[in-house]
């Protein structure tokens, strides 16, 4: 991949049994922006004590009453603000979602890196729902974000494309969630903010799912570059690096 201003966007996975590796990827990468979903409380802790980022934090989901995170680090100068979501902390509107226990898409993560004039959005989006309730948590994280330059990264968990909505009931759809493709959906969604996803040439999550994307607004599409790692490093999902076409900040 080309040179150019280096995000990394990964589910780290909260079960991961140690920290370490997922450490050794990102100092090996040496990314200028990290955004991670589903940290746990040892990664956080070694995020936290890098002394060469600067690290942002905000609730991603529960699961039987234990938090993950979702993480912004830069290695620039930046700001952060915690966007609600699931204000009441509901347990997901499923069956799925009452047996795994979770209460899910807490907080999305805002983060404003302002020498590339750039705003990270980090976002988890309901697994244990439809595609329906997942299109409504994204349309009400894109519209707490005043920016008009932005990069919106994360798990959107849309899975919910062809014979996979077999499974809506588990899930709890509704009639509308079996209308079309939610890859379909997705990018009509993005596109009301003029927002575009970058493809992928591989899926980013096991079972051959695409549940991970990165979506620019479109001054920053020309040029742009995204590559899923092929190894899952301790997690159940693929890192994705983009590369922008931008200077890095000094």
């Amino acid at each position: 991949m080309t040179a150019g201003f280096r995000l990394l966007s990964w589910n780290t996975y909260n079960k991961r049994r140690s920290p370490d590796a997922a450490l050794a990827l990102f100092h090996a990468l040496a990314p200028d922006v990290l955004c991670l979903q589903e940290v746990n409380a040892a990664l956080l802790e070694l995020l936290r004590g890098q002394a060469d980022w600067q690290v942002h934090s905000a609730r991603d989901f529960t699961e039987r009453g234990t938090l993950s995170w979702l993480v912004t680090a830069t290695a620039w100068r930046s700001s952060a603000v915690q966007l609600p979501v699931n204000e009441q902390a509901a347990t997901s509107p499923s069956l799925l979602g009452r047996i795994s226990g979770w209460a899910e898409s807490l907080d999305a993560l805002s983060t404003h890196l302002p020498e590339a004039n750039l705003t990270f959005v980090n976002l988890h989006l309901s697994c244990a729902a439809g595609p329906a309730h997942r299109l409504t948590e994204l349309r009400r994280v894109l519209a707490q974000v005043p920016s008009d330059r932005l990069v919106v990264c994360g798990d959107f968990n849309s899975f919910a494309n062809g014979s996979l909505k077999l499974l809506g009931p588990l899930f709890g759809f509704r009639r509308e969630d079996y209308r079309g493709r939610e890859s379909q959906r997705l990018v009509q969604a993005l596109s009301e903010r003029g927002l575009r996803p970058l493809p992928s040439r591989r899926p980013t999550a096991r079972f051959a799912l695409t549940l991970d994307h990165v979506a620019l607004t479109g001054d920053l599409i020309p040029g742009a570059a995204i590559e899923v790692l092929p190894e899952r490093h301790g997690s159940d999902h693929h890192p994705m690096l983009a590369i922008l076409p931008m200077a890095r900040p000094v």
